[in-house]
């Protein structure tokens, strides 16, 4: 999995809930307008902290697995 594909699946979480950007980012505690996820998405980058802040607040975590053990 890239970083981008965590971006969009996060995104797609988003989408699944019913959550506009703005909302999504407010509830992380990034901007009121969603202009961080905006550009998170947009450059399909970001840091660690910020997907981390973001899965949260949709009620998901960030686990590692290891390669061998993925299906």
């Amino acid at each position: 999995m890239t970083a981008r594909d965590l971006i969009v699946r996060a995104d797609q979480l988003r989408q699944e809930q019913g959550l506009s950007q703005a909302e999504w980012s407010r509830r992380a505690g990034l901007d009121e307008v969603g202009m961080a996820v905006s550009r998170t998405y947009s450059k399909g980058n970001c840091k660690l902290t910020t997907i981390i802040r973001l899965l949260k607040a949709l009620g998901y975590s960030l686990t590692i697995t290891r390669l061998e053990d993925m299906p």
